[in-house]
């Protein structure tokens, strides 16, 4: 049995392709929760902060590869100043020049390795730093007393070098603060030596400048941090909405796939329009409950419709396991088709077996036992005209003289047999053996030949 299963999924994955894996919507349904607290500097959901800050590395290790390759090229065109364009009073800030520019060279390559990805926000800012600090060495000797002018200018630097990585407020805080503590220490020593640093008021008036530079780049820096959340919740809402739309997608395919066969599914999506095709050769099986007029007299609407629904659902089964396309349910019949939407040689043994199953199944179960269900199975073999009808509700539908004699061929039958035509039992002698009933009066077509099907033969496959 397990083999038998094993390969009517096979079958009916090549007719109607591979079955997705089903996802419930209420995966998808629940909005993330993107409030912030009153500070607007952390969500609410801890795990919305968390995918926050992994989306944060992520989008501060592009921006930082641009700013160290700037950075290096900024310290290479000072190589090149200092060597060629400044007097020899600068040559001594030539090596802290190549220096910074080899820390960015070496940022490049931190930046591009997804290991070091959480190290880079701190070796950026600390280049940052470094590289304010070496402005000011700089500016120091090119503008001789005026060092807090120097200072100001890596202060600013500084400030401004944040905001272009877009530094998040907390490590912008800690980085500027070492940052402005060391330039105030700088101004306070430069501005004091040989007694021509100024006086105290202009050393405390440079003081207190690059304290003001200071906090107006931490309020750029919280500005920076309240866009940066505003947009990654941006970023997650059309990310969820992006979910939703595709599991309902998935969940009205799903429904789709009930409606038609898949090929006509995968057709329809490509080429909208009517379909209408020509078989030459195809089988149609119909199957009808015994006696179902009295048993739904006798039995509460619920209860027949949950038999009814216990049953079809049964056959449903092993129609997918047998690579078969069921058309449709009316009352108590069951319509199914073999050799359609895709050929296949052996589609009148499959629906022998087919009913073979469903009369096994109604003699097994105890419910259908329980209310003494019997099974009559008619089956045909011929030519048909396929296609879709309708534009609203619209269904894959047979039509044709086989799609005719195939339902005489049941409401005609035996309770608890298949019974066959000619052509059917043409294609299925070599594997089923038959026993012949004789010929049987149709309306519309006079005595036909039919046969009912015993069992399969000893040794056939």
């Amino acid at each position: 049995m397990a083999s038998e299963r094993r390969g009517g999924d096979a079958i009916a994955a090549a007719v109607h392709g591979p079955r997705q894996p089903s996802v419930g919507i209420e995966a998808a349904a629940a909005a993330p929760d993107l409030t912030l607290r009153p500070s607007g500097l952390r969500f609410c959901d801890e795990a919305e902060e968390a995918r926050y800050r992994d989306w944060y590395r992520e989008e501060s290790r592009s921006v930082a590869r641009t700013a160290f390759a700037g950075g290096a090229g900024m310290w290479f065109g000072g190589i090149v100043a200092i060597s060629f364009i400044f007097d020899d009073g600068l040559r001594r800030g030539l090596l802290l020049c190549v220096a910074m520019m080899a820390n960015n060279l070496v940022g490049l390559v931190v930046t591009r390795q997804a290991r070091f990805r959480r190290a880079v926000i701190a070796y950026t800012a600390g280049t940052n730093i470094l590289a304010g600090l070496g402005l000011v060495a700089i500016g120091a000797v090119f503008l001789e007393g005026r060092g807090e002018l120097a200072a100001l200018t890596g202060v600013m630097v500084v400030i401004i070098f944040f905001g272009f990585i877009q530094l998040r407020l907390r490590p912008a805080v800690a980085a500027v603060s070492v940052a402005v503590t060391q330039v105030v220490f700088v101004v306070l020593l430069h501005t004091d030596r040989g007694g021509e640093g100024g006086t105290p008021t202009e050393r405390g008036i440079a003081v207190g400048t690059i304290v003001l530079a200071y906090l107006g780049g931490l309020f750029m820096c919280l500005l920076i941090e309240r866009q940066l959340r505003t947009r990654f919740a941006d970023e997650r809402t059309i990310e969820w909405q992006s979910t939703v739309i595709h599991h309902e997608r998935q969940r009205a395919d799903r429904l789709l796939e009930h409606m038609l066969p898949g090929p006509i599914i995968d057709r329809l999506k490509r080429e909208p329009g009517v379909i209408a095709e020509h078989h030459d050769d195809v089988s149609v099986l119909f199957a009808d409950i015994v006696g179902f007029t009295p048993l739904s007299a006798r039995l509460p609407a619920t209860s027949l419709v949950d038999l009814l629904n216990h049953v079809f659902s049964a056959f449903d089964a092993t129609v997918d396991q047998l690579g078969l396309t069921k058309l449709r349910t009316i009352g108590d019949g069951y319509m199914v088709v073999s050799g359609l939407p895709v050929a296949r040689r052996d589609h009148a043994e499959a629906l022998v077996e087919l009913g073979f199953r469903m009369l096994a199944f109604v003699a097994e179960d105890p419910s259908c036992s329980k209310e003494q269900i019997r099974l009559r199975v008619g089956i045909n073999t011929g030519a048909v005209v396929a296609g879709v009808i309708g534009t609203s509700a619209f269904q894959y539908d047979v039509w044709g003289d086989t799609v005719n004699v195939a339902a005489r061929m049941e409401s005609h039958g035996v309770a608890g047999r298949v019974q066959v035509t000619a052509s059917t039992h043409d294609r299925i002698s070599g594997r089923y053996e038959c026993e012949p009933r004789g010929p049987i009066e149709v309306k519309g077509k006079g005595p036909l030949a039919a046969w009912l099907v015993v069992g399969p033969r000893d040794g056939a496959r």
